[in-house]
């Protein structure tokens, strides 16, 4: 690690403050405003190669090359290794929660 453990789990708690929201972000955001972050958000997996916080995390030597955050933090708190294809199935599988929890939020 190259730097500091405050910034380790500083960015480490940011990282998985974000997806926390993301997830539940249906429950108490307009359907529009959800579905437009989860668009923004893929968008910029597209054109960025991946994750820019993950990015920032690997160039610091907070996690390996191309590991991705989700096996990353599955690890640290579960003590459970992703394989890549996990890792890739658990963020469709994120993906379609949140999704699927907005809509089926705001239907009612």
């Amino acid at each position: 690690m190259i730097r500091g453990r405050g910034v380790y789990w500083g960015l480490f708690s940011v990282h998985l403050g974000l997806i926390i929201f993301a997830l539940t972000a249906g429950l108490w955001l307009p359907l529009w405003l959800t579905l437009g972050l989860v668009a923004a958000h893929r968008l910029h997996l597209r054109l960025l190669g991946g994750c820019a916080l993950s990015k920032l995390q690997e160039r610091l030597g907070h996690l390996e090359r191309g590991q991705s955050f989700i096996s990353h933090a599955a690890e640290k708190l579960f003590t459970f290794r992703l394989s890549p294809i996990q890792a890739v199935r658990l963020d469709q599988i994120f993906l379609s929660l949140s999704t699927g929890l907005a809509v089926v939020t705001h239907l009612r």
